[in-house]
């Protein structure tokens, strides 16, 4: 219900905050779909989703920090999987 929507919003808008390279627009953004009332509908997760995967250079990723605007990880976040180095 509503209620519990005050203990759940700030969780939601750290971990959407997370999914998406750290973007406070992101954040705060979450943090009003779920704190306020009859907003649960909106499909926020999905539409970042889209507009970073499909909208990359557009003034919407510009304006949510997503696509070619998101925030870039420091070299010390990143596994680098296809290393040839082994361990001896």
């Amino acid at each position: 219900g509503e209620i519990t929507d005050v203990v759940w919003a700030p969780i939601a808008a750290v971990l959407m905050r997370n999914l998406f390279y750290g973007s406070n627009v992101i954040l705060v953004l979450e943090f009003a779909e779920e704190i306020l009332p009859f907003t649960d509908i909106v499909p926020l997760a999905s539409l970042c989703w889209v507009v970073d995967t499909f909208f990359v250079e557009t003034e919407v990723a510009r304006a949510l920090g997503l696509g070619s605007y998101r925030n870039n990880l420091d070299d010390k976040d990143v596994i680098d999987v296809r290393s040839d180095k082994t361990e001896d």
